[in-house]
């Protein structure tokens, strides 16, 4: 039962969705893309596009292209880019976050540090880029 539920936690996007809207808000922008890192057939972006009040478009780089089942069409016109996250990201003019989810738990520490400094490089460049860091931690 415990397992059952913190499975279906896993699925809350609330707590995204509530930083991403105070993000836009104190920017007072009204495009913005949204960076999920190696977001695989892109479900967060799907979600995110039915409760961001913006203009958004939806980066998924990814180092395999994602697999969708017929029932589900991919999201967006070509979200999709070829990119290995160990290496620096080309965030567009009006990036607003990189979002990683669960790419961290299953690394060892080096490589942990070489995907974040490959993120920081792109993030120095435009301080106003966000990270947001999504890992389950379980006891």
């Amino acid at each position: 039962m415990k397992l059952a539920r913190c499975m279906e936690a896993l699925t809350v996007y609330e707590p995204l969705v509530k930083v991403l809207k105070e993000e836009v808000l104190s920017l007072n922008c009204t495009e913005a893309t949204f960076f999920d890192i190696a977001g695989g057939s892109g479900h967060v972006c799907r979600k995110l596009s039915k409760h961001l009040p913006l203009t958004n478009t939806y980066q998924i780089p990814d180092l395999y292209p994602p697999h969708f089942p017929p029932s589900l069409p991919p999201p967006h016109p070509s979200p999709f880019t070829r990119h290995d996250f160990f290496h620096p990201q080309s965030p567009s003019p009006n990036t607003l976050c990189f979002y990683l989810r669960w790419c961290l738990h299953n690394c060892p520490r080096a490589l942990v540090l070489t995907i974040l400094r490959a993120l920081l490089l792109a993030m120095e460049r435009d301080p106003r880029i966000v990270l947001l860091i999504d890992e389950a931690v379980l006891p």
